[in-house]
């Protein structure tokens, strides 16, 4: 009897010394596991939301920013029609706008 407690319990040291894990200990550390990448893919699916709200910010901003460029430059169209409107009727009165 005590030689066979001692061969179980030089095993049992044994496992421990080469890093063998029970069925128990490898479930128990998978199921950790799979919580934590859980909860970091729920974090990545956090994030993804905001670079996608950022995103579709940025497209709106871009959009607005194009329309504003057209308005400006057919505001500058219209300024520039206007002003040589101006110079026709001031040589036609006599007015010279190009004196200060």
């Amino acid at each position: 009897m005590i030689k066979t407690s001692l061969a179980i319990s030089i095993m049992d040291t044994e496992n421990q010394n080469t890093g063998e894990i029970k069925n128990s200990e490898y479930k128990e550390l998978v199921d950790f596991l799979v919580v934590k990448f859980e909860n970091i893919d729920r974090k990545f699916d956090d994030v993804n939301a905001r670079i996608d709200t950022l995103a579709n910010r940025v497209a709106r901003m871009d959009d607005k920013i194009d329309d504003y460029r057209a308005e400006q430059i057919g505001m500058r169209r219209d300024i520039d029609r206007h002003e040589k409107w101006h110079f026709k009727v001031a040589d036609k009165v006599g007015v010279d706008l190009l004196k200060n």
